[in-house]
């Protein structure tokens, strides 16, 4: 008999969403795009800039935006 290693190990990692919503710190609603990915953002109501991070996680089966703040760093050119 072989061994069951979980329903989440069987789920692979779809195409990306178009757009997820998500929370800023301050509890602003916000919806990042396609185009947000991995790219800063800045919150409309407290005007924190964060990092938009899209992440896999693989036990709920979902993408979720991962933010962190940058407001503090410097600059980067890409």
């Amino acid at each position: 008999m072989a061994a069951d290693h979980g329903a989440a190990a069987d789920i692979q990692e779809p195409d990306a969403p178009e757009k997820l919503g998500f929370r800023c710190a301050c509890g602003a609603p916000l919806v990042a795009t396609k185009k947000a990915y991995d790219k800063r953002m800045r919150c409309a109501s407290c005007r924190t800039l964060m990092l938009i991070s899209l992440v896999w996680d693989p036990k709920k089966g979902a993408y979720e935006i991962v933010p962190f703040r940058v407001e503090n760093l410097p600059d980067v050119q890409a």
